[in-house]
C-alpha cells in the first residue's frame, strides 16, 4: 500500500527542516529589523499560548506514529483513513478546549509581564496567534501521519509551500502593519501547510473525505491509551521553553527574551536535522520486530544509534562554531549573548539527543514509563534550577537551568531505556566517540574564535566561510584518523539503501 524509501525519506526530512529553519530565520530577521527586538520580544511571549495548545494535543497526535504503520502493513485501508480522521478531529477539539480555558488567563499573565503600555499590542496579537497555533497543531498531526506512512517527501512539499507564503506575507505586511504583520505571516504559513498536507494525504489515502467528519470512539480510546503517556511527556516537554521565557522576562528584559527565542530556535532547528530523519526508525523497528527478524533488528538498532550519536556530536559542534556568524547575520549586529545562549542550549540538547536511539526503540515497543519519568524530572529540574539561578544570573540563569534539565532528562532516558535494547545489538565504541567529541569541541572553539578576526578584516560572510573551514578541518581529520567513525555509519546507510531497493 505504502511506498517506503528510507534514504529518500531521510533526505526529505533534512530538506524539510532546512526549509523550516530558513523560513524562521528570514521571518524573525525581517521582524527584528523592521520593528525592533522589544516588539519581537512581545510576540515571543504571546507565542507562549501556542505552546500551551501544543502541550494538550501533541501526545494524542503522536500515537498515530505507533498505530498507523501497523494498519498500513496489514493493508487495512479503512482503518488507516479512520485513524487519520479521528486524530485530526480529536486534535482540533483539544486545541479548542485549551484555548477556551486558557485564552484570558494567559493573556493577563503576558500583559503583566510586558506592562500596561504594551498590553494593547499583546491583545491584538493573541487571536492571530491562536489561529496560527490551531493550524500548526492540526498540520503537525497530518505531518505525523505522513511520517508514519513513510512519505516525508510530501511533508517537505507542504512545508516548502507554507514557508514561501509565510516569507512573502512577512515581507509585505511587517513594514506596513508592524509586528501584527509578522503574526499574520505565521498564521498564513500554518494555514497553507495544513491545507496542502491534507490534499497530499488524500491523494495518498483516497478513502479520506474532503472534510474529516468521522470520529471512531474505540479507536480514539486505543490511541489515547498510548497517547496519555505521550501527552504527559508533551505537556512537560513543551512547557519547558515557555517557562524559561517567562523567567527571562521576569528577571531579564524583553530583548533577552527575543535573543533566547532566536537562539533556542536555531538550536532546535539544527537538532531537528537529526531528529526528523531518525523518527522513521520507530516504524522500521516495529516492522522488523513484527517479522521476528532479531538479527536484522539488532543490526538496524546498533547502526542507527551509533550514527545518531556521531551526528549529534558533529551537529552541536557545528552549531557552536557557527553561532557568532549566524547571530550577526540574523540580528544585524554581532551579539555575544546569542552565542552564549546557543552554546548553553547546545550542551543540554547534546546530552538529550544522544538518547534518541534507545527512546525510539522503547517507543516502538510501547514501553514509555522511563521516558515519562525523564520528562517529569526535566520539568521539575527546570523549575528548581530556574528559581535558583535566574535571580543570580538574570536571563542567563534561566537558560542554564533549561540546559541542565535537558541533560538530566537525556541521561535518565539513555540509562533507563537501555534495558529494552536488542541483546545482540552492538554498543557504540566509547573511545571512538570520546576522541571524536574532543575533536568536535576543539573544532567548534577554534571556529568561533576565528570568526571575529576574519570578519573584522572583511565582511560577515567571509568570516562565516573562514570559521566553517576551520571547523571542517578538525572534523575531516577526526573522520580520517578514526575508522570506527566511518565504517559503522557507512554500513548503516548501505543497509538502508538495500532495504529501499528491495521495497
Amino acid at each position: 500500500m505504502i511506498r517506503i524509501g528510507p534514504i529518500n525519506n531521510s533526505v526529505a526530512a533534512v530538506l524539510e527542516q532546512i526549509t523550516i529553519g530558513i523560513v524562521f530565520f528570514l521571518n524573525y530577521g525581517i521582524l527584528v529589523r523592521v520593528v525592533g527586538t522589544e516588539q519581537v520580544g512581545i510576540f515571543s511571549l504571546v507565542l507562549v499560548i501556542a505552546s500551551l495548545g501544543s502541550i494538550t494535543s501533541t501526545g494524542f497526535a503522536s500515537a498515530i506514529s505507533h498505530f498507523l504503520p501497523v494498519f498500513a502493513s496489514q493493508g487495512d485501508r479503512p482503518r488507516v483513513a479512520l485513524s487519520i480522521e479521528t486524530t485530526v478531529i480529536c486534535t482540533l477539539l483539544l486545541y479548542t478546549v485549551t484555548f477556551a480555558v486558557a485564552y484570558f488567563p494567559v493573556g493577563a499573565l503576558i500583559e503583566g509581564q510586558i506592562g500596561a503600555a504594551e498590553a494593547p499590542a499583546a491583545r491584538r496579537l493573541l487571536p492571530v496567534v491562536v489561529v496560527y497555533a490551531i493550524t500548526l497543531g492540526v498540520g503537525g498531526a497530518l505531518g505525523l501521519a505522513l511520517t508514519a506512512l513513510q512519505r516525508l517527501d510530501l511533508r517537505f512539499y507542504a512545508a516548502l509551500a507554507g514557508g514561501i507564503v509565510g516569507i512573502a506575507v512577512t515581507a509585505f505586511a511587517a513594514p506596513r502593519y508592524g509586528v501584527i504583520g509578522g503574526a499574520y505571516a505565521f498564521a498564513a504559513q500554518g494555514s497553507v501547510t495544513l491545507a496542502l498536507a491534507w490534499v497530499l494525504l488524500r491523494r495518498l489515502v483516497p478513502e479520506l473525505p474532503i472534510i474529516p467528519l468521522r470520529l471512531d470512539r474505540p479507536m480514539a480510546r486505543r490511541m489515547a491509551g498510548l497517547g496519555m503517556n505521550m501527552q504527559a511527556q508533551s505537556m512537560l516537554f513543551v512547557g519547558l521553553e515557555p517557562l524559561t521565557r517567562l523567567l527571562i522576562g521576569h528577571f531579564g528584559s524583553l530583548t533577552d527574551v527575543t535573543i533566547f527565542a532566536m537562539a533556542s530556535r536555531f538550536v532546535l532547528q539544527l537538532r531537528a536535522l537529526i531528529f526528523a530523519p531518525a523518527q522513521p526508525l520507530i516504524a522500521w523497528l516495529t516492522a522488523i520486530r513484527s517479522r521476528g527478524d532479531h538479527s536484522a533488528l539488532a543490526r538496524l538498532y546498533g547502526g542507527a544509534h551509533f550514527t545518531i550519536v556521531l551526528a549529534t556530536v558533529a551537529m552541536m559542534s557545528a552549531l557552536l562554531g557557527a553561532a557568532p556568524f549566524v547571530g550577526e547575520v540574523w540580528i544585524g549586529a554581532y551579539t555575544p549573548q546569542f552565542t552564549l545562549f546557543a552554546g548553553i542550549l547546545a550542551a543540554g540538547w547534546l546530552v538529550n539527543t544522544i538518547s534518541l536511539g534507545p527512546y525510539f526503540n522503547a517507543y516502538s515497543l510501547g514501553k514509555m514509563s522511563v521516558s515519562l519519568v525523564a520528562h517529569v524530572a526535566m520539568f521539575l529540574a527546570n523549575i528548581a534550577f530556574g528559581l535558583v539561578l535566574s535571580p543570580l544570573l538574570d536571563g542567563t540563569g534561566a537558560v542554564v537551568a533549561m540546559a541542565l534539565a535537558l541533560a538530566l532528562s537525556g541521561i535518565i532516558m539513555l540509562v533507563g531505556n537501555a534495558r529494552h535494547v536488542p541483546e545482540t545489538a552492538k554498543r557504540p565504541h566509547r573511545l571512538t566517540i570520546g576522541v571524536f567529541a574532543l575533536a568536535c569541541l576543539a573544532g567548534a572553539a577554534c571556529a568561533a574564535c576565528a570568526y571575529l578576526p576574519i570578519r573584522s578584516a572583511t565582511v560577515p560572510i567571509v568570516g562565516g566561510i573562514g570559521s566553517g573551514i576551520v571547523w571542517l578541518v578538525w572534523i575531516v581529520a577526526a573522520g580520517i584518523l578514526l575508522p570506527r567513525v566511518r565504517v559503522p555509519a557507512r554500513a548503516f546507510l548501505e543497509s538502508m539503501r538495500r532495504r529501499a531497493a528491495r521495497r
